[in-house]
């Protein structure tokens, strides 16, 4: 075997700008032989390749270095087995003023491997080492974040996962507390400033992180080569007792020297708002099939717009033909799974929110809703990739009666504001909501937007369950209003044609409403008192606060007319559903039910309650008239499917991959955002509005305090406790009253 010398010499042959490629070589023959192979075939003619024996005790190893005949190759062994610290920094002396790439001899690596290396070491001119991503590469393994795994995913060659990784970057070439020895490319001037790699780490373990931090204090930087992925086996250099003991001493040695050095792993292991979770998790995204989550805790046992939107595009990405996702649905109380049974065998997995909170975590999040408290917003955010939030309408946000104080609905107007700010993506339902939440301040740029316009073909018609209650009607004709009993659903003018069509056309049937009764800005006094003022017409009145859907689909298809005389709507089903139900349906033309609706041969125009009674009698009396409306319904209905609005979802989805993240730690946000949070941690004690009543300085005072206390806890704990903690304790806050 040559001496160093002469192995200078022999290297001196190669171009200069070729780095020195070193193999510490100990043991692991087949490994050994495997590495040395993919070397041979993946680099440039002119690339010099150092092979470093360790004085294996495997007499293979032996052998095959003295059987290499490849003039690239050049071999040394040690006489005694001094460790990889030793071996690395006879590498370092061996070539001079080249850079050097360290190899571990369980490597395998790619081809094209060692130029998209260098491309990212000298991203720069600051960086000293780069590291490319692995199956087994401690901060950068994927698939899974954090989790070296033994060889590459399933049904993937080295060749085709360093592809598809290659395919998904975006070069963002994220800044990591320190390179990783099992591949790292390190540059020339780095070691002029720092030195060689320090003994006191002999045989192992640390002397790369060492290095590393030394070159930081310096002011050099260490990236990731996030467009190549290498396979490391991760062969065992020493036993366990050894190892063990290796990694505690050096362990204490390096936070001895560099105490910053394991906060700021523990940071890069778990933060999700930096270049290096993006371009893990598209690696991750490339290697294997993404974790797509519907937000699903708002399902209950009666019927209203929110669930059917939940549950009928669950049920649409489930059935996608061509789905490469997994689909889980979050919920947070065991009967919401009993909601889902039809869709059970369609779902890979349902996940409870307290799962969300302890660290469960999805490429997608959709909440196919708004966002009603500030803790559902922090667990989303930390547990996705991308957050899409579908803002239904801007209802909540435009009507304060809507809210028990003005408080609630300034703090529900803030907290939609920093939803539009901390999501990937808002999907409105309608052209007009996204008009409306436009007018409503809700601020977005445009590439964050899309209307994705719901489907209309969920009602499944043959299951029928007639209320009971109905049997007081004594089988009479009756309307039908679906819906809550918002002030905006106008459910008094209903009550006004029921009146109208008894006194002038003597009709002799009643009134149906259908919907649960909201605590605060239900029109249910209105109503009452017109009862009360003609009880007569009270005898023809049914209010039935809850139905299934079942029960739902009854009533629509019993119903002479559906009435539906809303002022505003994020998109507007019930005429649909009634069409497609059989029964002709009477609605506005006001905001999106002009959108989807279009020129229907009838359509409120006119808050008039002579009119509207006057339209009623005619599609009561004319079957035509009827047949014609509900036709006009049916066909518009049929251009609205569930499977369109699940396909632009994902392809929504596929488009927010192409951007930067819009992630802001919690403690970056502003104080509004700060106290919101606050309030949901301190449910039971009345915290003041500070920022809405800026003149009260005990207010501000107080104020001060908690935000004081919340900071710290962010600090000490990390934003996944508190936000842990905000969960429970929001839980707790909802069964105990």
């Amino acid at each position: 075997m040559p001496s160093a010398e002469e192995l200078t010499t022999s290297i001196g042959r190669f171009p200069a700008d070729q780095p020195l490629i070193a193999v510490p070589i100990y043991n692991a023959y087949a490994h050994v032989v495997e590495c040395v192979a993919t070397l041979c075939a993946t680099l440039p003619d002119q690339t010099p390749v150092l092979l470093i024996d360790d004085a294996s005790s495997d007499p293979r190893i032996a052998a095959f270095l003295q059987s290499i005949n490849d003039p690239r190759l050049l071999v040394i062994s040690k006489p005694h087995n001094t460790g990889f610290v030793e071996s690395v920094n006879i590498a370092i002396q061996i070539a001079q003023r080249r850079d050097v790439v360290l190899i571990n001899s369980d490597v395998v690596v790619p081809p094209g491997w060692l130029e998209r290396l260098q491309a990212a070491a000298y991203v720069r001119s600051k960086v000293a080492t780069a590291t490319p991503l692995s199956n087994n590469g401690a901060i950068l393994s994927v698939p899974i974040r954090n989790t070296p795994q033994p060889g590459l995913p399933p049904g993937w060659s080295l060749t085709s996962a360093d592809r598809a990784v290659q395919a998904a970057s975006q070069h963002l070439y994220p800044i990591i507390p320190t390179g990783i020895g099992y591949c790292l490319y390190i540059r020339r001037s780095a070691i002029d400033i720092v030195g060689m790699f320090d003994t006191a780490f002999s045989p192992g373990y640390g002397e790369e992180v060492d290095f590393c931090q030394r070159a930081v204090g310096y002011g050099f930087c260490h990236v990731v080569a996030d467009d190549l992925y290498v396979l490391h086996h991760g062969t065992q250099s020493f036993g366990h007792d050894q190892k063990k003991q290796l990694h505690q001493s050096h362990d204490a040695l390096i936070a001895q020297r560099y105490p910053w050095y394991h906060p700021w792993v523990a940071e890069a292991l778990h933060a999700n708002n930096t270049a290096l979770a993006e371009c893990l998790g598209n690696a991750r995204r490339a290697l294997k099939i993404a974790r797509v989550a519907i937000d699903a805790t708002c399902l209950q046992a009666g019927v209203s717009g929110t669930e059917t939107v939940t549950l009928s595009l669950t049920a649409a990405l489930a059935a996608l033909p061509d789905r490469d996702f997994a689909l889980s649905v979050i919920i947070t109380d065991p009967y919401q799974r009993d909601l889902l049974a039809s869709h059970a065998h369609q779902i890979d997995s349902v996940v409870f929110m307290y799962a969300l909170a302890d660290g469960e975590r999805f490429d997608l999040i959709i909440r196919p809703y708004q966002i009603y408290e500030p803790y559902q917003l922090g667990i989303l955010r930390r547990s996705a990739d991308r957050l899409i939030i579908f803002h239904l309408d801007s209802i909540r946000n435009t009507i304060p009666h809507y809210a028990k104080h003005v408080a609630d609905w300034q703090e529900y107007r803030a907290l939609t504001q920093l939803a539009f700010l901390q999501a990937d993506g808002v999907a409105f339902i309608s052209q007009d909501a996204a008009q409306e939440a436009k007018h409503a301040g809700l601020q977005l740029p445009l590439d964050r937007t899309t209307v994705v316009y719901l489907g209309l073909d969920h009602l499944n018609v043959s299951s029928i369950e007639q209320p009971q209650s109905t049997e007081a009607l004594n089988g009479r004709p009756y309307l039908l209003m679906l819906g809550a009993a918002y002030q905006h659903k106008n459910r008094v003018l209903a009550l006004h044609t029921l009146a109208l069509l008894r006194e002038t056309y003597g009709w002799d049937g009643g009134l149906i409403f259908a919907g649960p009764h909201p605590a605060y800005g239900n029109s249910v006094a209105d109503e009452q008192r017109i009862l009360r003022e003609q009880p007569d017409l009270a005898r023809h009145v049914l209010d039935l606060e809850a139905v299934s859907e079942a029960q739902k689909i009854a009533l629509l298809k019993g119903a002479s007319v559906v009435l539906y005389p809303s002022i505003i709507e994020g998109f507007g089903i019930v005429p649909f559903e009634a069409a497609l139900a059989g029964t002709p349906a009477l609605s506005t033309g006001n905001g999106s039910l002009g959108e989807v609706i279009g020129n229907a041969p009838f359509v409120i125009d006119s808050i008039d309650k002579t009119k509207v009674a006057e339209i009623v009698w005619q599609l009561i009396n004319d079957a035509q008239a009827a047949e014609r409306q509900r036709a006009w319904l049916c066909d518009r209905a049929s251009q609205y499917t569930w499977h369109a609005t699940a396909k632009q979802t994902i392809a929504f989805y596929r488009h927010l991959l192409q951007m930067p993240l819009r992630i802001r730690e919690w403690s970056e946000l502003d104080e509004y955002d700060l106290r919101m949070l606050i309030e949901s941690s301190h449910a039971r004690i009345p915290l003041p509005y500070a920022p809405l009543q800026p003149k009260s300085v005990q207010t501000m005072t107080r104020w001060r305090r908690y935000a004081t206390s919340l900071l710290r806890m962010l600090r000490l704990a990390g934003p996944l406790v508190v936000a842990r903690a905000l969960y429970r304790r929001m839980k707790w806050r909802v069964t105990s009253h």
